[in-house]
């Protein structure tokens, strides 16, 4: 993948790539939960930004947790995505972001951020009681979750750097590094996910670095 200065289809200066940067294994908590708003993209989104803080040297990151109301309610099926316009795209961000398949490596962004099962089985109930879902019935529910009740469990997680497609005056794409950091993927904060996290660091140490100290372990 190409990652060098390339010109874009507009007129005016071609964009260049950033200086690589390797990906960071860091844990952090939960912090600031931002208002509730809807996307100004397709989908009619329901999107809640979310600081995660870095714990020591480890840096922090904000991520968006994307929802439609009917999402959050118990009798909710995700098969019944499969049978509207755009409905697959539907369903693939209803995994990213509520819940993954059984089986899948990777857990859902909500199911990373409360950190264990009992706690997000938690969550869901609170999203479950509400009278009606909205921004703001979202916003306070995590707030209260998260911030009031406390329930912040030390994350771990993997930074990547971004980067965007560009195209070239002959429509040619590639991609260029941006200088900013997003969340590769969630690993389980225990001595066993900490351990795979500092071989990578060891095999590769150019490219993958380990930001979390073991003074900050919770086991």
């Amino acid at each position: 993948m190409s990652t060098q200065t390339q010109e874009t289809t507009k007129r005016g200066f071609a964009v260049p790539s950033a200086k690589k940067l390797p990906r960071l294994a860091c844990t952090g908590k939960v912090g600031t939960i931002f208002p509730t708003y809807v996307s100004k993209t397709s989908g009619n989104y329901l999107v809640t930004p979310i600081q995660i803080d870095g714990i020591g040297a480890s840096q922090g990151i904000r991520v968006f947790w994307l929802c439609r109301p009917e999402w959050l309610r118990e009798d909710f099926t995700p098969a019944s995505l499969e049978n509207i316009e755009g409905g697959e795209k539907l369903l693939g961000t209803y995994r990213r972001h509520i819940i993954a398949p059984d089986g899948e490596k990777n857990r859902a962004l909500l199911e990373s951020l409360c950190g264990s099962q009992e706690l997000y089985e938690d969550l869901a109930v609170r999203f479950f009681d509400l009278p009606e879902v909205t921004e703001e019935s979202i916003e306070e529910t995590l707030i209260q979750f998260f911030v009031k009740d406390g329930n912040t469990q030390e994350l771990g997680y993997i930074l990547r750097q971004q980067s965007k497609p560009v195209e070239n005056k002959d429509g040619e794409k590639s991609y260029v590094y941006s200088a900013y950091y997003e969340v590769d993927k969630f690993f389980n904060n225990n001595e066993k996910g900490r351990k795979v996290q500092r071989k990578r660091a060891d095999k590769y140490p150019d490219d993958f670095k380990v930001l979390f100290s073991d003074e900050t372990a919770p086991f």
